[in-house]
């Protein structure tokens, strides 16, 4: 088990750049869970090379998108700053949160998805966060 979850931890770090704290408590808590979980997401996250249909960018921007409309604006930053990291821009994330506007109401923008777009454009203005697209 300690090498699945050693495996799972380095795919976090490979795929969000560090492992979330939610993550990190799954993983003390209930390893066998969390070996469960990160098979399912890393079926998820494959890339086309992998075998997979969709870029790195899309799988997270698309739980990016999730997030914010659940109102989890630590998941969604940390999926953000991945998808920006693998090439979004940040106009194809505004359109993104602005579809998630659309159809989860201005309480969806207020709640997550304006914090969203000022915490990753603090992110990208301050030179924390870069990738070839990111001004966008």
């Amino acid at each position: 088990m300690s090498g699945d979850v050693e495996a799972g931890e380095g795919h976090f770090a490979a795929t969000m750049g560090s492992v979330p704290a939610p993550i990190v408590t799954m993983v003390r808590e209930a390893p066998e869970a969390f070996a469960g979980y990160i098979e399912i997401r890393t079926w998820l996250m494959r890339t086309p090379e992998e075998g997979g249909h969709l870029e790195k960018k899309i799988n997270h921007l698309i739980f990016c998108l999730i997030d914010v409309n659940l109102g989890n604006l630590e998941g969604a930053v940390n999926h953000a700053r991945a998808a920006i990291r693998n090439g979004l821009t940040m106009g194809e994330l505004t359109e993104g949160v602005i579809q998630v506007f659309m159809t989860g109401g201005i309480a969806t923008w207020g709640r997550t998805g304006y914090k969203l777009l000022d915490i990753i454009r603090a992110d990208i203005d301050s030179g924390s966060l870069s990738a070839s697209g990111a001004a966008g």
